[in-house]
């Protein structure tokens, strides 16, 4: 009789211990995608509320060129930019670990913008809990840095962007696009042989563009992308395609394949990729 009480026993306090710890496993799922959600709209109170103490934080993360670390208070405008952004992380892979009733550390696998041509962040969180919250004590992000759709899709709208903006003549828009700061920004193209100088680069790249663009009005036109290839590593990224120059009635005007390299440098509005090369020849 007292093995099999001793037995019952030990099932029942087994059952109440995985619920709880199941109950806490969800408070944890739920407190972790709403902080990211918080991190990312700029959201600062309801941020450091997630945390035990939001001026003692550890915070740890791998970057393009190296890591960085933290302890203390953060910023988000500091880190995400200025604008807002609405986000809904998909998690995955969870590996919790207790230490008692108010100690956790958890693994996880996060995608920011979904799983298609992504891959996921490697995250940590040691979680406190207080007053019966939980609460992020420490965090650790790791990042895959290599091609992913994401980056493409960033370093092609810096493209589209500069050629729609030269269409426009925006030339505000336009430069924007560039890493103007740079001295070895450079320009090549055939067309510009004629004028003694087949290629144009710092300095003569910006003074070029600013006579050009007195005089420069919109086109009207449209263009056409082919063949489009985006390339990216660490810091650096590179792209290749195919322009075709459309007429209002859709004729085609002219026909080109171009190239241009960037790079990810800091901008006001967090890095962001930006021009610094720029060739084409003509196709016949």
């Amino acid at each position: 009789m007292k093995t099999q009480f001793t037995i019952l026993l030990s099932l029942l306090l087994g059952t109440a211990t995985f619920a709880q710890t199941a109950a806490d496993e969800a408070a944890i799922r739920t407190l972790l995608n709403q902080s990211t959600k918080d991190a990312y709209a700029l959201k600062q109170a309801d941020y450091d509320a997630g945390f035990t103490n939001a001026a003692s934080v550890f915070r740890a993360y791998n970057t393009r060129s190296g890591y960085a670390t933290a302890v203390g208070p953060t910023k988000l405008t500091d880190i995400f930019g200025s604008k807002p952004r609405e986000v809904n992380p998909l998690t995955e892979n969870f590996s919790f670990k207790f230490y008692g009733s108010n100690a956790a550390r958890v693994v996880y696998d996060q995608y920011l913008y979904g799983k298609e041509n992504n891959k996921p962040s490697r995250e940590i969180r040691v979680l406190e809990k207080v007053n019966g919250q939980w609460k992020i004590d420490a965090l650790v992000a790791l990042w895959d840095y290599g091609q992913n759709k994401y980056e493409e899709d960033l370093v092609r709208k810096a493209i589209d962007t500069e050629t729609r903006a030269f269409h426009e003549a925006n030339q505000e828009l336009l430069m924007a696009q560039w890493a103007t700061e740079k001295p070895y920004i450079e320009r090549q193209q055939a067309n510009l042989i004629p004028t003694g100088a087949p290629f144009l680069k710092g300095d003569n790249l910006r003074a070029f563009s600013e006579s050009y663009f007195k005089t420069l009005q919109p086109s009207g036109n449209t263009v056409r992308f082919s063949d489009y290839d985006v390339h990216v590593s660490g810091e650096t990224a590179w792209a290749t395609y195919t322009q075709e120059e459309l007429d209002k009635a859709g004729t085609v005007l002219g026909k080109q394949r171009e190239i241009r390299i960037l790079e990810r440098v800091p901008s006001a509005k967090g890095p962001a990729w930006k021009i610094v090369f720029l060739g084409f020849q003509e196709m016949k």
